[in-house]
């Protein structure tokens, strides 16, 4: 029951439950390997590392919010284990503030060359307004704040990235902001870890622009959409600013619409450019693509080679 109440308050590995309850890590995985076999948490592999939440689906969910309900409010234990819970959260928003007043400077100099990011926000909010999103990817997740801004309007966000150091920023803010239904993740954009129709809409924010493969990570993108669903990649159109290649570890100097059209016409997806945000030296645009396009050997008119 202690270790139901704390992967009901955040997704924890073994190690963080071990320190926090104090006992044995051979008796901590026994019993969260039970608790798994009963369907009340559910286990996410990340390298070596495993992480254990309480499990997203019913009928595992109420059980456990039911079971929960009955524990004394006021038990020491309990608290105990709630004071140890957030020493570890204030321990890694300490190491996750660390990472990003390293890294704010490096993005405080790109930012003078585009529009600010508020405008980009809303653009990105404006372009899903009218779409019924249930389950929502971000690609790249950096900070989460792509997650963090569409939070109230999803049921349910992944954020992917394969920087350890941001993953942790991306939690702690995201615990931070106490969004709960939306979690950050282990994940390579050219192998998305999640089935087809998994998601309502990808987004790729400023991610690609650092790709060797674009067209690679707009395919995984579309593979795992539901029908109907849309792939949103927010970048900077095409430009010359060499600075970002060499001190920034940019791959590409932007895009052009007709090589992102292209490329999502491989990904079978439905091409539209949404918004163009014009900055001092950088545009910043917003392209989205749906799938359930007809097959791209069908549009014979429409062939970039």
């Amino acid at each position: 029951m202690r270790l139901l109440a704390l992967c009901a308050e955040e997704e924890l590995t073994v190690k963080e439950l071990t320190e926090i309850v104090a006992q044995t890590q051979s008796g901590i995985s026994h019993h969260l390997r039970q608790l798994c076999e009963s369907g009340l948490l559910e286990r996410r592999q990340e390298g070596t590392w495993a992480f254990y939440r309480v499990k997203s689906q019913e009928p595992g969910r109420g059980v456990v919010k039911t079971l929960l309900s009955l524990l004394p409010a006021g038990d020491d234990q309990l608290a105990l284990d709630r004071e140890r819970l957030r020493m570890f959260r204030r321990e890694r928003a300490s190491e996750a503030e660390h990472l990003f007043s390293q890294l704010a400077p490096r993005w405080d100099e790109i930012r003078k060359f585009h529009v600010d990011d508020v405008n980009v926000e809303c653009a990105l909010k404006d372009c899903l307004s009218g779409a019924e999103v249930r389950d929502l990817l971000d690609i790249g997740t950096g900070t989460g704040r792509v997650l963090e801004l569409m939070a109230e309007d999803i049921e349910m966000g992944v954020g992917i990235d394969t920087s350890r150091g941001m993953l942790g920023l991306a939690r702690s803010k995201l615990r931070k902001a106490r969004v709960n239904n939306c979690h950050a993740r282990f994940g390579d954009m050219y192998k998305v870890p999640f089935a087809k129709n998994s998601f309502d809409v990808v987004v790729v924010h400023m991610v690609l622009h650092y790709a060797e493969e674009p067209a690679s990570v707009l395919r995984e993108a579309s593979r795992v959409l539901r029908p109907g669903g849309q792939v949103v990649v927010v970048d900077f159109a095409s430009h010359e600013l060499e600075v970002l290649r060499h001190d920034h570890s940019h791959r590409r100097l932007g895009f052009s619409d007709m090589e992102m059209e292209k490329w999502f016409e491989i990904a079978n997806l439905d091409f539209k450019k949404f918004s163009r945000l014009e900055g001092s030296a950088l545009t910043v645009v917003l392209w989205v693509g749906r799938l359930g396009a007809m097959p791209l050997s069908a549009k014979y008119a429409h062939s970039f080679w």
